[in-house]
C-alpha cells in the first residue's frame, strides 16, 4: 500500500501544464512548520519534491523565480541543525546546493529513493561528487555537533549517512 504525502503530513503537490508556482510556494512555506512540528529527525528530504513532478510540456522550472522562498526554507533547517538531503537518484540542483552552503548549511546526507534492493546506493558516487563540489567532506567517528575554531572559523562542512 503506498501512502500519499497527506497521509503521511507532507503537503499535497499536484502540478499542472501551467506553470502556476503555488504549488511549490505551498510546499517550501510548509517546511518552517514540518521543523518546528518535530526534532524527531535531523535532515528533510526532497526539499525540491515538486519538480519531481514537473510536466515535461510546461515551461522549464526556473529556480531564481522560488529564490527567496527556497532560501528561507533552507535558513528554516540551518537553524534548526537539520541536513540537507542530495538524492542519489534525482540529486539537488547545484544551484540549490549553493544557496545551502551561502545560508549556512554544514550537513548533507544522501538518499536513494530505492524501491528495489539492487538500487541501493545507486548514483551516490556523482552525488557524493556533487557535495564534495560544494565543499562537503566525509564526516568520520561519532556523530556530534561540531565546534567553531578558533578566531570565529566555521567548522568543515560535512556529509553524513543515511540510515
Amino acid at each position: 500500500m503506498r501512502a500519499r504525502a497527506v497521509d503521511v503530513g507532507l503537503p499535497a503537490v499536484v502540478l499542472t501544464e501551467h506553470v502556476d508556482l503555488t504549488p511549490f510556494r505551498g510546499h517550501l512555506a510548509e517546511i518552517p512548520r514540518t521543523v518546528a512540528g518535530s526534532q524527531a529527525f535531523t535532515a528533510l528530504a526532497h526539499i525540491d519534491h515538486p519538480l519531481r513532478s514537473w510536466p515535461q510540456e510546461a515551461e522549464p522550472f526556473v529556480l531564481s523565480d522560488v529564490e527567496e522562498e527556497l532560501r528561507h526554507a533552507l535558513r528554516v533547517r540551518v537553524q534548526a541543525e537539520r541536513a540537507l538531503e542530495v538524492n542519489t537518484r534525482l540529486p539537488v540542483d547545484p544551484v540549490v546546493l549553493g544557496w545551502w552552503v551561502q545560508e549556512g548549511g554544514r550537513q548533507v546526507t544522501f538518499g536513494s529513493d530505492a524501491h528495489e534492493p539492487d538500487l541501493v546506493g545507486r548514483g551516490l558516487a556523482e552525488a557524493a561528487a556533487l557535495a564534495a563540489s560544494a565543499g562537503f567532506a566525509p564526516r568520520s567517528g561519532p556523530r556530534r555537533r561540531p565546534a567553531r575554531g578558533a578566531g570565529g572559523n566555521e567548522p568543515p562542512r560535512s556529509c553524513v549517512e543515511a540510515s
